[in-house]
């Protein structure tokens, strides 16, 4: 990937910022990407459903099938062979996923890197 792509990549999850929903590979609904701290369905609302580390159907819930390192659905888990599907205006655009393995499948997307540029423009 050489700067023009990054730098476009960069400007796409920027404008996608809170249109962006993640699916389990079972299925479950796991939120919204958006930078909105205190929107209900945002991954980074730590009191929501979907952002607080106590809840089960959040990717930031290090102790459960959607979070941490060994969730067997987690974006987080480098050996998952199921993770999220990122989804972007009703399409999905690939998988949320730090298994570098995952080659020949969808294109693969790191959620802390997208969490850390949406962050980063709102609050930078």
């Amino acid at each position: 990937m050489n700067s023009r792509d990054i730098i476009q990549a960069i400007k796409c999850y920027i404008a996608l910022d809170g249109k962006m929903v993640i699916v389990a590979a079972d299925g479950t609904y796991l939120g919204i990407l958006s930078s909105d701290i205190s929107h209900p369905e945002s991954i980074c609302n730590s009191q929501g459903s979907y952002g607080s580390i106590y809840s089960f159907t959040s990717t930031q819930n290090p102790h459960s099938l959607y979070g941490g390192t060994h969730g067997i659905y987690s974006p987080y888990n480098p050996h998952s062979l199921q993770p999220p599907q990122l989804i972007a205006n009703n399409q999905n655009v690939g998988l949320l996923s730090t298994n570098s393995h995952l080659v020949g499948q969808q294109e693969r997307h790191d959620l802390n890197i997208i969490l850390g540029i949406l962050l980063g423009a709102r609050w930078g």
